[in-house]
């Protein structure tokens, strides 16, 4: 029996239906593909199988996406859109090594290089996820290869780079991919982290601010907001730091990390009436939290030790 076949084979009683092999199929765990029978021609329904299983996945209907996938496959071995989904769907199921058996099957079948490097992405991703960064490299690799002006190879071997260790080799590849999605957010986010792991932080403060001027006025998100302000926190720039917190309090008030971070800032720089403002109105809004309520105290305890000043 070959692993890459599809449906059960008939018996001498006459052949399985479809659905029924489909749906026996799901059920007994679905390990690996199921086996089929290979067709010299490929089923006219199969774009139509292949698209009802999309809609499916789409909307959250699995069980009867996966049976559609199974179909079209069965009626074109080389249905690598099908191949994909169905993989993703025993990954979501839990049965990664058969998802993975599926998707590196699909990988070594013919293809345009947009069909196979979509195969590559999903297993970059998944062996990334399961820390086989080797793995996951070769994938990536195989995503250049095939579709070198498509951002994400080179995001996805950035990533790799930079989970292994190799932030120079991440830090060329984030900037590649930036040149061909410049205003890709999550690229933009990832190299500045990437920027302050190298320590860095000119370099990461520019490029959070970059990000920042991708959202309108006053709604950057939180996550922005705490970036920059860490940079600026690095740079001795107090002011600015505590600017950025105060405007991320604003967006998330029920925080209480952000009040405790931004009173260290305010201690930092030696504003310690700023200090105990944002201290006592934590422990105002949080009446239930010790760490909180001692964080006035906290406050005063620090400002009588070091004395006072402006910020900076």
């Amino acid at each position: 029996m070959r692993p890459t076949e599809i449906l059960p084979k008939t018996h001498s009683s006459g052949a399985v239906h479809p659905l029924l092999a489909a749906v026996l199929c799901l059920i007994l765990g679905c390990q690996g593909i199921p086996p089929f029978h290979s067709r010299g021609s490929k089923d006219s329904r199969r774009p139509e199988l292949g698209r009802e299983g999309v809609a499916a996945f789409e909307r959250g209907e699995y069980d009867l996406a996966a049976e559609k996938f199974v179909q079209a496959i069965k009626s074109d071995e080389n249905d690598l859109l099908s191949r994909r989904y169905y993989g993703e769907i025993l990954w979501r199921n839990g049965k990664k090594n058969d998802a993975v058996h599926v998707l590196t099957d699909a990988a070594g079948r013919e293809g345009t290089p947009e069909e196979r490097a979509a195969i590559c992405e999903s297993l970059a991703e998944k062996f990334l996820e399961s820390d086989q960064a080797a793995s996951a490299l070769h994938y990536a690799d195989k995503m250049i290869e095939l579709t070198p002006r498509r951002y994400k190879g080179w995001q996805l071997r950035a990533m790799v780079c930079q989970e292994i260790g190799k932030k120079d080799e991440a830090l060329a590849d984030y900037h590649r991919a930036l040149r061909l999605a410049p205003n890709d957010k999550n690229l933009i986010r990832s190299l500045a982290v990437l920027e302050g792991e190298l320590g860095d932080d000119r370099a990461a403060l520019a490029v959070w601010e970059e990000l920042g001027r991708l959202y309108p006025s006053r709604s950057q998100p939180v996550e922005v907001l705490l970036g920059k302000a860490e940079a600026c926190r690095h740079l001795g720039r107090g002011r600015q730091a505590a600017d950025c917190y105060t405007a991320a309090i604003e967006q998330n008030p029920d925080d209480p990390a952000l009040y405790r971070t931004l009173a260290d800032i305010y201690l930092e720089n030696r504003d310690t009436e700023s200090a105990r403002a944002i201290a006592a109105r934590a422990a105002e809004r949080f009446p239930d939290s010790r760490d909180m309520a001692a964080l006035p105290a906290r406050v005063d305890e620090i400002a009588a030790r070091e004395g006072t000043a402006g910020i900076k």
